[in-house]
């Protein structure tokens, strides 16, 4: 907003649903993928499904 100078209702809904998804989805992901390393194709899998968010 301080470089907006305007503040759009779209962007409280739109964050509303995306801190939620990121939390549950993309993150518990990007944790699995990076600790699971060893396990060949679950980081490829990982990947696609936060290129797919």
């Amino acid at each position: 907003m301080a470089q907006q100078y305007t503040w759009n209702i779209w962007q409280s809904f739109v964050n509303l649903i995306a801190i939620p998804v990121f939390s549950l989805v993309i993150l518990p992901v990007v944790l699995v993928a990076f600790f699971g390393q060893v396990v060949s194709g679950l980081a490829t899998v990982a990947n696609w499904l936060v290129t797919m968010f």
